[in-house]
This record gives C-alpha cells, sequence and structure tokens, in this order.
C-alpha cells in the first residue's frame, strides 16, 4: 500500500516542476488569528529569509514570542524589507493574477465541499520576497517558513500563468485516495494543501527568474498536511 500523503521538500516531476512545503505535525495550532498578531508572525517569518537559526527548526507560531531580540543589523534589514513591502510591484495586486489563484484554488474547494479561501495581501508579500530570493538560480528550494503551508512552481520560459501553476497542483486529484487517504504512482501534496479543510488563507506571488524561467510561490494559512490526518 502506498504510503499517506508526504511532503518531500526535495522532490520535483518533469516540467513544469512543483513542490510544496516541509511536513508539519499537528500540534495546539491556531485556526485564525488577529490581523495586527498575523502581521507580527509574517513579518517574524520574512526574518528567517535573510537571518535563519542555525538549528534545524525555528519557533512555530505559538511561540514567535520568544525569540531573542533582533540585532541593530537585522532591524535596518528588516525596516529596508518593510519599505520594500509598501511598495510591492503592481503585478502582485493585478485583479486578473488574484483571480487567477483564487478560483483555481477555490474551484477545487467547492468540488470536495469545504470553504472558499480568502486572499490574504500579507501572505502574497511574504511569497513576492521569498520569490524574489530565488530569482537568480529559480530552484525548487522552500522558504524557511515553516509557519506557513508552501506551493511551489518552476516553469521553462516566461509564458507560463498563475492558472497553470494552480491548474497543476489541482491536477494531483487524480493521485489522491480519500478511501485509504493514500497518494498513488505521483506525489499529490500540493492538491491535499489546497483543498485543506481548516486552510483559510492564499496568498501568492510569480515572478521571471534571471534565466527566463518562472517561478511561483503560493503560501496558506493555517497550513495542511499534516501527518495522519485528512484533507477534508
Amino acid at each position: 500500500m502506498p504510503p499517506p500523503p508526504y511532503v518531500n521538500p526535495n522532490q520535483a516531476h518533469g516540467q513544469p516542476h512543483t513542490n510544496v512545503g516541509p511536513k508539519k505535525q499537528k500540534k495546539n495550532i491556531q485556526t485564525s488569528t488577529s490581523l495586527p498578531t498575523f502581521k507580527h508572525y509574517i513579518y517574524t517569518e520574512i526574518r528567517y529569509i535573510f537571518h535563519p537559526i542555525h538549528s534545524h527548526s525555528k519557533p512555530t507560531f505559538i511561540h514567535f514570542s520568544a525569540m531573542a531580540p533582533p540585532t541593530s543589523f537585522l532591524l535596518i534589514t528588516l525596516i529596508s524589507l518593510l519599505s520594500l513591502l509598501i511598495t510591492a510591484h503592481a503585478s502582485l495586486n493585478s485583479t486578473q493574477i488574484i483571480a487567477q489563484f483564487i478560483d483555481g484554488h477555490n474551484s477545487a474547494r467547492r468540488a470536495v465541499g469545504v470553504p472558499p479561501l480568502k486572499w490574504e495581501p500579507l501572505l502574497a508579500r511574504y511569497a513576492r520576497v521569498y520569490s524574489n530570493e530565488r530569482r537568480k538560480d529559480c530552484a525548487l528550494v522552500h522558504s524557511p517558513g515553516y509557519g506557513f503551508g508552501e506551493n511551489i512552481f518552476w516553469g521553462q520560459g516566461h509564458r507560463w500563468t498563475a492558472k497553470d501553476a494552480v491548474d497543476a497542483w489541482a491536477a494531483e486529484k487524480q493521485f489522491y485516495h480519500y478511501s485509504d487517504n493514500t497518494c498513488s504512482s505521483r506525489d499529490c501534496s500540493h492538491y491535499t494543501q489546497m483543498v485543506w479543510r481548516t486552510t483559510e488563507r492564499v496568498g501568492c506571488a510569480q515572478i521571471i527568474c534571471d534565466s527566463g524561467d518562472t517561478f511561483i510561490t503560493c503560501e496558506y494559512y493555517p497550513p495542511g498536511n499534516y501527518a495522519g490526518a485528512r484533507p477534508y
């Protein structure tokens, strides 16, 4: 019997390539939070893109307040980064691109009877910041944001759209078997994150790498793909 859906951060299949964020064990994860706290959490996660701690784990949402005070250099970096976020590229807020991301996700969710996702600009900004970190290599490497679910996509050339990425993830439905909660023959973790019942918000970004290829990132909160749990 195939193993249950499992996230492999280093796994990629064909072209385009997609990948999904690292697996998280479920324990006392909040399913929603107020906007000010959520902003604090987003900015906490952003810090780890540039200054990850030297260990194999980092604080989860319920532990972020216990982090050590940032250094002066870190504060300068964070302030500069927040200025960048405020002036994010106009394409990030493009109604057409957002609609492609949201419509594709919510179409898949309607099909299995789970509530629609809401677009979260803060998650989209996080996705943009991290995508820009991949601009030079376009590598299928995940961000250190373990408090989020994450799907990433790489397509050769610049003609790939948000719809293409979401359709590729949704197409994994054919490999998911609800009866025994397994994937057959291919990974289906991108799909299960898309339709995870307790996920409420999504934010995504798309860039063209220096190579001319397309890189797309979607961030999810609360995250899904908990080991041993069903998506819906």
